[in-house]
């Protein structure tokens, strides 16, 4: 398991900031003499969440994931390669 990528859920629900991060690192990428493998690693795991997400089923099924509130969100992929999510400090993985 890696250790993924954490969105915060602000000013947007779950699509929204993951997006935005994606933007973000995908500008970081392009400006930037640091570690382009791991922003690679990062770039592809939030590609293919927000490419294989549901994020209307993933709205509806937790409040949190709205928006409404301030809170953090992990975005990795479990031992088998899988995307999945938890919300920060939140052991129940997605």
């Amino acid at each position: 398991m890696d250790e993924g990528v954490v969105i915060r859920l602000s000013n947007g629900c779950i699509e929204t900031a993951s997006k935005r991060e994606y933007r973000r690192l995908m500008d970081e990428y392009f400006c930037s003499d640091g570690d382009a493998a791991a922003l690679e690693r990062r770039i592809q795991l939030l590609g293919d969440f927000i490419e294989g997400s549901d994020f209307r089923a993933l709205r509806g099924s937790d409040p949190l994931l709205e928006g409404h509130n301030d809170l953090f969100v992990r975005i990795f992929r479990d031992d088998e390669g899988v995307v999945r999510y938890a919300l920060q400090g939140n052991e129940e993985k997605r």
